[in-house]
């Protein structure tokens, strides 16, 4: 069995996943972030922009070709992308 080293994180500028992106290249993942930075803010990453093992998408999950090229080579996806307000996910799905 293949060890799963590489991993997807969607939303990872956000508050948990930018997180969660520290203690995955800390443990030696190679870690590509999706993020549209709608509620994400880069700066929450930018610590690991030199770091080779990290990589950014900037895009939005509900495009198929952004995601597409996103999760070549991935392992496993790991989603924490969301709208986190209730009435504007309502009104904007």
């Amino acid at each position: 069995m293949s060890k799963l080293n590489n991993i997807l994180v969607t939303g990872g500028a956000g508050f948990i996943g930018s997180n969660l992106v520290d203690k995955l290249i800390a443990n030696g993942q190679e870690v590509t972030v999706l993020d549209n930075l709608s509620t994400g803010n880069f700066e929450n990453l930018r610590q690991h922009i030199n770091e080779p093992r990290f990589h950014f998408v900037k895009g939005d999950i509900r495009n198929v070709k952004t995601v597409e090229e996103a999760t070549n080579k991935i392992d496993v996806i790991v989603h924490e992308a969301a709208i986190t307000s209730v009435p504007r996910s309502v009104r904007c799905p």
